[in-house]
Order: structure tokens, then C-alpha cells, then sequence
């Protein structure tokens, strides 16, 4: 009896010794953060460090001599990268606003996300044009910010030529000031902060795995790597909406949608505001990966040609209402299907362009510019 007492005693001296040891461990994830998945964790600095608040744009890159972002895709492709922002945000440090005649607009691509600068399209056609261009691309904007961009920026300088890029996850409904603040705090810092303690632990998170492994078994898969070596987004999976920072492609409902009204409300005031400067507003639509690797796409998503089809289709209804303003439009989609058969124009696991995906952009648009 009193070796079995003596026994039970050591046990328990053991199991609390484990549960001390677990509280230890778990008390410093819960301080640290480490537990906390890498994808929120991202957004995080994304919107903490590397943005901040804007009272009419919702947000900004932070201005002066921003460096070393840190780039959640490392293995698609990318790397951290100096980042030198001057006194607005904007990669156009050591220009002068006043004596550049082209103006570059548009998100993540414009801005040349996880590439350093001098290797951007904007910058491409800068060198190639031997003229100053100012790049007022910022990742996340959409027609709202655009549209902001312009009554601030081509009223005051009147640039000869305005360049505008749209990607698909610009084809939704517009958000309303308003609704752009809240959209810094909520999606960036506020998710993260407000995590409940319990949340930021390894079983929490260990569990978490588990659930969404069972799901994941239980439906289909985020996505397929292709014969390339291309990571592809499943559109069944996503439901046709995309996913992080807007999506990655056109919502399944928005030819029969208000977006499609607001969209090409937006546009035209765009137009409208180009013309009143007398600039000439030149409109490039970016395809996504998945349009411009239809191939390999559909060998893995078969169904997967009406998620490409709603994005061919509102690009091109787009471009003929830019059309029948006299507007240049152009769609790079076809350019781009080509020249992926032979080269690898995007990221592996992500939907931006890598270093080739931007040579071929400021090549297109130097043609289409001299062409013009």
C-alpha cells in the first residue's frame, strides 16, 4: 500500500511537473505571438508596418525610406526587398511630381509587390522611354482609391499620359469612404490584437490544424500544383469569390450584379476626370494566373473555364465601354497566354508577376504607347 501511495505520489509530481512545463510553454506563445498563424500574423505588419490609416484613401504606404518588407510568399519566388518610399508613400523617391508627364496607377502589381523597384513595369517603361514616370500604385486599392488618386494628382500636375492597371479583384462593389477606414483597422490590426488569449496557443491552434484538415477531407482542395510547378487556386473551393486582399478573380455574380453598374460608373468618372486635364488615360487589364495558364488550369479544374470565363467577359464589356470614350483599353490576356507556354511569367504559390511577368508588362504598354 505505501509503495502504491508513495507511486501515485511521484505521478502526480510528474504530471505537474508536464502541466507546469505546458503553462510555461504555452505562456510564451500566448506573450510572443508565435503560435498565431503566419497568414494573420502577415497581415499584421502588412497593415501595421507597412501601411498606415488614411482619412480619405483608407490607407497608405508609410512615407519616407520604408526597407525590408517582410514577404509572407518567400518560397514563390520572392524575397524581402529594400522598399524607398518618399514623403507621400509612393515609390517615387528623389522625383519631381511636377516634371513627369506619365502617371502610373493601379494596386499590388503597379507597385511592384515583393520586386525592387527599378525592376516594376512603371520603372521598365521609365528606362525604356528614357522619361520620368511617377508610379502612384499602392497594394490593396481599388477603383475607389483610384479615383481619389486622380482628383488629387492629374487636377494638380496634369500629366500628358495617365496609365491605369486594373487586376480582377477591382471588379466588386465599390466601398464608401467610410468603409475604406474601417477596412485598415479591421482587416490588418484589429483581427490580430484582439485575438482572445486563448487563441494565441499552441493547442488552440494545434486543434485548429486538426479541423481543418478533417474539413479539408471532407471537401475539396484549396488548390493543385501544375505540371509547371504553378500553385493554382481551386474556383469550386472558392466559391468563384477569390481569396486575400480582394480576391484573386471576377465574383461569380457580378455581370448580374450592382457591381458591374458601380464598376463602370467608376471608370467613367475616371474618363471624365482624364479628359477635364486634358491627360490621356490609357486602361491595361492584368490577367489572373489562372486566365493566363488557361491550359494548365483547366487540365486540373475542368469546371474551371466559367470562373474564367466571367473574368474574360467582364474585361471585355469593360474595354468597350472605355472604347466608346475614346479611351485605349487593352486587355493583356492573350499576350500573356503566349508567352506563358515558353516562360513563367507570375510567382509559383502566388498571383503577382515575377521579374519576366513585369518585362513583359512595360514591354506591351511601350508598344501600345508609341502605337497611340
Amino acid at each position: 500500500m505505501k509503495r502504491l501511495k508513495s507511486w501515485l505520489q511521484k505521478l502526480l509530481l510528474i504530471l505537474a511537473g508536464v502541466l507546469v512545463g505546458l503553462l510555461i510553454f504555452e505562456g510564451f506563445a500566448v506573450a510572443t505571438g508565435v503560435a498565431v498563424p503566419k497568414t494573420l500574423v502577415f497581415m499584421h505588419d502588412f497593415h501595421h508596418g507597412f501601411l498606415e490609416p488614411d482619412a480619405q484613401l483608407g490607407f497608405k504606404a508609410k512615407p519616407n525610406n520604408l526597407r525590408s518588407m517582410h514577404n509572407f510568399w518567400e518560397e514563390g519566388g520572392g524575397a524581402n526587398v529594400a522598399i524607398n518610399t518618399d514623403q507621400y508613400g509612393f515609390r517615387n523617391r528623389n522625383k519631381d511630381y511636377a516634371e513627369s508627364d506619365i502617371y502610373f496607377f493601379g494596386d499590388s502589381f503597379t507597385w511592384g509587390l515583393f520586386l525592387e523597384q527599378e525592376k516594376t513595369f512603371p520603372s521598365l517603361v521609365e528606362a525604356g522611354l528614357e522619361q520620368s514616370v511617377i508610379n502612384l500604385g499602392i497594394p490593396g486599392y481599388g477603383i475607389e482609391q483610384y479615383e481619389i488618386l486622380f482628383r488629387n494628382w492629374l487636377i494638380k500636375y496634369q500629366p500628358k499620359i495617365a496609365i491605369l492597371s486594373l487586376y480582377s479583384n477591382d471588379f466588386k462593389n465599390l466601398n464608401s469612404s467610410e468603409e475604406l477606414k474601417n477596412f485598415y483597422e479591421l482587416s490588418g490590426v484589429n483581427k490580430y490584437e484582439s485575438l482572445a488569449w486563448y487563441k494565441k496557443t499552441f493547442l488552440y491552434q494545434l486543434l485548429g490544424f486538426y479541423k481543418e484538415t478533417r474539413n479539408k477531407s471532407n471537401n475539396q482542395s484549396d488548390g493543385k500544383m501544375s505540371e509547371k510547378g504553378f500553385f493554382f487556386y481551386n474556383p469550386e473551393r472558392l466559391g468563384l469569390e477569390g481569396y486575400y486582399m480582394g480576391g484573386i478573380g471576377v465574383s461569380s455574380d457580378y455581370l448580374t450584379s450592382t457591381a458591374k453598374t458601380q464598376v463602370e460608373s467608376g471608370i467613367l468618372r475616371l474618363i471624365e476626370i482624364a479628359n477635364s486635364t486634358n491627360t490621356q488615360l490609357f486602361i491595361f487589364l492584368i490577367p489572373t494566373k489562372e486566365s493566363a495558364n488557361i491550359k494548365e488550369y483547366i487540365k486540373l479544374f475542368p469546371s474551371g473555364i466559367d470562373y474564367l470565363d466571367i473574368e474574360h467577359n467582364a474585361y471585355q464589356q469593360l474595354c468597350q465601354l472605355a472604347k466608346s470614350k475614346n479611351t485605349v483599353c487593352v486587355d493583356l490576356t492573350e499576350a500573356f497566354r503566349h508567352h506563358s507556354e515558353n516562360e513563367k511569367l507570375y510567382f509559383d504559390i502566388d498571383s503577382h508577376w515575377n521579374v519576366a511577368g513585369h518585362k513583359l508588362a512595360a514591354q506591351l504598354i511601350m508598344e501600345t504607347l508609341v502605337k497611340e
